[in-house]
């Protein structure tokens, strides 16, 4: 666990939150975290020089997930092409992204911030072979990488013992002797444009749609949220007339559409519902993707190239809020890894069985591929432990989901 290997973590008896953790984070706290984590990047540019970079970091801030462990520290947010797909930031050339929780102590941020430094490049070096040689046996590409994981974990604590700063010149001396120089930057939002968060919501459909134990997660979350019919505040309406629709409402099933707004806000990163008063009380949900925050209390649809202004009172419960952007991001964030990975060896896995079909049991092909089933086995069982540890909250605490907590047949997205 990272707590392990960072030296600022602390706790106290009794309470799961680390040391220094803030339930809510000021300006002051942001800024000290924007100070601390741009001096790792002008520590790294330092001891890099006019080199070209060939790792570039976009470090970033997020809010706590209360979805999520108090442990959470940081993780790594996936780069998604406009067209929805995983895309390798470092094959084509752009930024890695890494989200670092505001609500920690800024130094256990800036200690996360160079421990991540230390992994994505002990790791890259450590794959080279696989990236550069397309012959080469992929067969034990999880040994390889863990034992660089465990190789920069451990350089790390050396060097930590020396301060950050020596710390964060190690990794970039060495980054830029195994050409592979480093660039850095802070920049406080992880997806700060509606165009970066909606690209991604066809993936984070599918984690929850295809990951039990994320859906599960999700799902206990909604049930907590929403058990109870949430107070629908309509702008120029008596108390008397909100009480009459809050009723009418009420009768339409209010909870389920609250339910699947909070669904949208975990998973898509945003909801949306929309109240209407004439010329009879009514809600409906938007589609996530179809939603400009062009202010605030300020939305439109965006559909068929066209922007429309929406007919109603807009309801927005966002996911994980960002500091300076209105959109939030989904709780499903530090998922996306797993999905990645888990895409990848289910596809290694079927086309090795396609080989076998192919050619039977005992050929020279067959035999070749069996070390490609092991891995993705191993593969899927590994990211099934990560996932474990990383949801054990609320999935392990909080009871189960109620039944019928959304429509009929959409129990999926």
């Amino acid at each position: 666990m990272p707590e392990e290997v960072l030296p600022s973590v602390r706790f106290q008896a009794d309470d799961p939150r680390p040391v220094g953790f803030v339930a809510e984070v000021d300006e002051a706290h942001l800024a000290a975290v924007g100070h601390a984590l741009g001096e790792v990047a002008t520590t790294v540019a330092q001891a890099t020089g006019e080199a070209e970079p060939a790792l570039k970091v976009h470090l970033s801030s997020v809010r706590y997930m209360p979805s999520l462990p108090f442990v959470l520290y940081s993780f790594h947010i996936l780069s998604v092409t406009a067209d929805g797909r995983f895309e390798d930031e470092i094959d084509v050339g752009n930024e890695v992204t890494y989200a670092i929780v505001a609500n920690h102590a800024v130094e256990v941020q800036r200690e996360a911030a160079i421990l991540f430094l230390y992994g994505l490049v002990f790791r890259q070096v450590a794959l080279r072979t696989f990236r550069d040689d397309d012959s080469a046996d992929v067969g034990n590409i999880d040994e390889v990488a863990a034992l660089a994981d465990r190789e920069s974990k451990q350089q790390f604590r050396d060097a930590i013992r020396a301060g950050w700063s020596t710390a964060t010149r190690t990794i970039a001396k060495q980054a830029l002797a195994a050409e592979l120089p480093l660039q850095v930057q802070y920049k406080v939002d992880v997806l700060p444009t509606r165009e970066d968060v909606v690209r991604r919501i066809p993936l984070l459909r599918k984690a929850y749609n295809t990951i039990d134990i994320a859906r599960d997660a999700v799902d206990k979350t909604v049930s907590l949220i929403g058990g109870r019919d949430p107070r629908i505040s309509i702008p120029g309406l008596s108390q008397s007339d909100e009480d009459k629709i809050r009723r009418q409402l009420s009768s339409m099933n209010l909870r389920l559409w609250i339910s699947q707004t909070t669904r949208d806000a975990e998973v898509c990163g945003n909801g949306y519902a929309v109240t209407r008063t004439t010329p009879e009380p009514a809600m409906y949900n938007l589609r996530p993707e179809e939603v400009e925050i062009a202010g605030t209390d300020s939305y439109y649809l965006i559909r068929d190239g066209r922007r429309e202004p929406i007919d109603g009172h807009v309801l927005h419960v966002p996911g994980i809020e960002q500091f300076r952007s209105p959109y939030g991001i989904s709780i499903l964030e530090p998922v996306m890894a797993e999905l990645r990975t888990r895409k990848v060896f289910e596809e290694a896995s079927a086309f090795a069985q396609r080989v076998i079909e192919d050619h039977g049991q005992d050929s020279a092909y067959a035999e070749r591929v069996r070390t490609t089933i092991a891995l993705s086995q191993r593969g899927i069982a590994a990211s099934d432990e990560r996932l474990g540890k990383l949801l054990w909250y609320p999935r392990d605490w909080v009871p189960n989901a109620r039944e019928g907590l959304y429509f009929p047949g959409q129990e999926l997205m």
